[in-house]
């Protein structure tokens, strides 16, 4: 489904778009074949990739973001220079194509889950509303982040050139810091949740010094929150869905809503805080969201842990931390088989 929404969207903004009001359609089928392919896609990578490799398969799934709107920025001057802008969305459509065509020859998925006799494990709503709440903050800060710095970078004294340069080799870094939070995660038995709130926390101390109108200061503090401060998409969904018992489809789809709501609020906000007192004062403000997410995350962890001593899974599962030994195990549902992860 989500192929054949970017198949539509592409298409249809390529070569029936001739306004603003009418391009408003196409980009809303697009951003609903994003959202089918974010959902798709982690229900996906927490059924088919080995237990002890997910992590790194979440963080190469999330890197594909940064390196897209890399390509993006790169296909649009490139392509639109030689061809025209439409066929930049005219590939779009036709890398959509490629993806229901092969999503179309694959063969069936497993049968559904039998239930257990007490009915579907289900993760803990609280500790995913809170997750989701974190989400809805941090994105509306790193979201903020990658709409103006570029603008503030020019304010500060860049080069419209140097700028995006500045961006790029920070989309550089985060795509690399991405992956290898990953792979670190396969290395350790849980504790994943603190490691997204130092991320985040990282991001505050980055925004909160991007404030400073210093074209160094502002060079460093881009580079350090687009490294480590936007790095923690991919480990905060490799989290949720590990503790996501039954459902990590649903568990990872409260996390995509809250990145959605966040995405589209954060860079408007951020615009009517700047455009009515200051970019310093814009950039403060999206360093204390950084700051609300990362406690907020601290707090979902507590709830997790309170609900997996209070709910043991019915698969034993490790948490903690711990490399060679996990720091704790759930006691063993009765009937179930025993498996780290």
């Amino acid at each position: 489904m989500a192929g054949a929404l970017a198949t539509v969207g592409g298409f249809w903004t390529a070569w029936a778009t001739w306004s603003w009001s009418s391009l408003l359609l196409p980009m809303i089928v697009l951003g609903t074949a994003n959202a089918a392919c974010q959902v798709t896609s982690n229900l996906t990578l927490a059924r088919a990739i080995p237990a002890n490799r997910r992590g790194l398969g979440f963080g190469v799934k999330q890197a594909a973001i940064p390196l897209a709107i890399l390509i993006a920025g790169l296909a649009v001057p490139v392509v639109g220079a030689v061809v025209g802008w439409r066929w930049t969305f005219t590939l779009t459509g036709l890398a959509g194509l490629v993806v229901t065509i092969m999503g179309l020859r694959l063969p069936p998925g497993p049968s559904a889950t039998v239930e257990q006799p007490g009915g579907r494990d289900r993760p803990p709503m609280s500790a995913l509303l809170a997750v989701m709440a974190a989400v809805i903050l941090a994105s509306a800060a790193a979201n903020s982040l990658g709409s103006f710095v570029g603008m503030w970078g020019f304010e500060v004294g860049l080069t419209p050139s140097e700028a995006g340069l500045l961006m790029a080799v920070g989309s550089a870094l985060n795509i690399m810091v991405r992956v290898f939070s990953g792979h670190r995660a396969d290395l350790r038995e849980g504790r994943n949740l603190p490691v997204v709130a130092f991320q985040m926390l990282v991001g505050a101390a980055a925004l909160a010094l991007l404030s400073a109108p210093s074209p160094w200061t502002m060079v460093m503090a881009t580079l350090l929150a687009f490294g480590l401060g936007w790095s923690w998409p991919g480990l905060l969904l490799y989290a949720v869905v590990r503790v996501g018992r039954d459902a990590p489809g649903s568990a990872s789809g409260v996390v995509q809503a809250g990145a959605f709501i966040g995405g589209a609020a954060g860079p408007a906000l951020f615009g009517l805080v700047a455009g009515s007192m200051s970019f310093a004062v814009a950039w403060r403000m999206t360093s204390v969201l950084f700051l609300a997410a990362a406690l907020l995350v601290f707090y979902a962890r507590h709830l997790y842990i309170v609900d997996l001593v209070a709910r043991p899974p019915q698969t034993p599962l490790t948490y903690g931390g711990g490399r060679n030994r996990p720091s704790r195990t759930t006691p063993p549902h009765p009937g179930s088989g025993n498996e780290s992860t």
